[in-house]
């Protein structure tokens, strides 16, 4: 399993995410297919289908959380969304399964005074949408969105982390969108 911070965890290795080990995966994947790491990305990515990731974090006072924790969790009401939904799990914060395969969660952070919006679709303009349904639904004042500065202004590109994507804890790569 892997998280966006690039952490990984290996079945049998340890019971904690090892970047070292992670990026040694790596290395060996590359050494054992003879394959450039941009092939093996888009090998995957052929096998798979594309995954883009957007990830928004919040702070928030106490009331603020308190109040977001019994409209998500307690109350369970969620924001109108336009995919078709597959099914909700609150394990975690509040997760929502779309039938495209993309989701949604809202959690809040075990380390920080933070709520995390994280949503996986296969294209990025669905993505950023769903998180700022999700931050329109909890009144977030701070939030905007970056599609029209993508869509009217040619000098505007996108830094993404190559890492989260696929979990490769203790490698930095990225690539940019123009």
């Amino acid at each position: 399993g892997g998280e966006s911070s690039g952490g990984l965890t290996v079945r049998g290795h340890i019971n904690g995410k090892d970047g070292i080990y992670a990026s040694t995966l790596l290395v060996e994947m590359i050494a054992v297919t003879g394959k450039k790491l941009s092939q093996i990305a888009k090998d995957i990515e052929e096998e798979y289908g594309a995954i883009h990731m957007e990830e928004r974090d919040y702070k928030f006072s106490q009331e603020k959380k308190d109040q977001i924790y019994d409209t998500l969790l307690i109350q369970k009401q969620l924001p109108e969304m336009d995919l078709e939904i597959d099914k909700i799990s609150y394990l975690d914060g509040c997760k929502v399964y779309f039938k495209n395969g993309g989701w949604i969660i809202a959690r809040f952070s075990g380390t920080e005074p933070l709520l995390r919006i994280f949503c996986e679709m296969g294209d990025p303009k669905d993505a950023i949408r769903m998180c700022e349904c999700f931050e329109e639904f909890l009144d977030e004042p701070e939030a905007y969105s970056i599609i029209p500065f993508l869509e009217k202004l040619s000098h505007v590109f996108v830094l993404k982390a190559f890492t989260k994507i696929y979990a490769m804890a203790g490698l930095r790569l990225g690539y940019a969108l123009c």
